[in-house]
């Protein structure tokens, strides 16, 4: 079990025997006096930060506010400079048990009754690198953008997280060989469509995803050195 969920650290003396810290459910675990803001706090000033410094609608901030609003609701929201690596760790053993495709969940769902639904991964669960980059990365980096705002010592300095065996690595991956790109170069030039034509060369060069690509204007392509053109995007 990732943590004793609803356990508090008053009944754990009716169990019997010690529990482990990582195992207690952190929401209700005892933390020093605090001058600092509520993690919660920092995090709204964090994504309004990021908001801020982005044109319209951002979906990436969007994930990042279901993230943080998943840490509180797993670990609790207690005063940002009293959360410790246990909290880090509980947290990742915790997620490891997420169901991976959360947005056809509804908002109201329990994340914690998900996670105890799902501790036999009978749904496919996060990957590593997701559980790292995406859920572990945006706690820390809201947690230490709080800590230059409100001037606290930035607690999670030099820890080690153990990621979960059990999550999916990621997958090596084979360029394509040069006789697959240039019948895919081939086939653009033969549909007569300049969109078929450029969009697989623009995406094989740049590595971007043709998402993105298809946004580009020919205002944003620019000469920046005699002979050499970049593509110059203001957002």
């Amino acid at each position: 079990v990732p943590f004793a969920v609803g356990v508090k650290p008053e009944e754990l003396t009716k169990l019997g025997k010690r529990v482990p810290d990582v195992l207690l459910d952190r929401r209700y675990v005892p933390r020093p006096p605090s001058t600092a803001p509520l993690f919660s706090e920092v995090a709204d000033e964090y994504l309004s930060a990021r908001a801020g410094a982005n044109e319209g609608d951002n979906k990436d901030i969007g994930t990042a506010r279901k993230r943080l609003k998943l840490f509180i609701d797993v670990i609790g929201d207690h005063p940002a400079d009293t959360y410790t690596f246990t909290d880090l760790q509980a947290y990742t053993n915790a997620i490891q048990y997420l169901p991976a495709k959360l947005s056809a969940r509804a908002e109201e769902d329990d994340p914690l009754q998900l996670i105890k639904g799902n501790l036999d991964r009978s749904e496919k669960t996060l990957a590593l690198k997701t559980i790292r980059d995406g859920y572990v990365t945006v706690v820390k980096t809201a947690i230490r953008t709080g800590a230059t705002e409100h001037n606290y010592r930035y607690p999670l300095t030099d820890l080690t997280i153990r990621y979960p065996r059990m999550a999916e690595r990621s997958r090596p991956t084979q360029p394509m060989s040069y006789e697959r790109i240039n019948a895919i170069f081939r086939t653009g030039v033969s549909s007569g469509l300049m969109e078929d034509v450029m969009l697989p060369l623009l995406g094989h060069l740049t590595g971007r995803r043709l998402g993105l690509l298809v946004h580009i204007y020919a205002s944003d392509i620019v000469e920046k050195y005699p002979g050499v053109w970049i593509v110059d995007t203001t957002s």
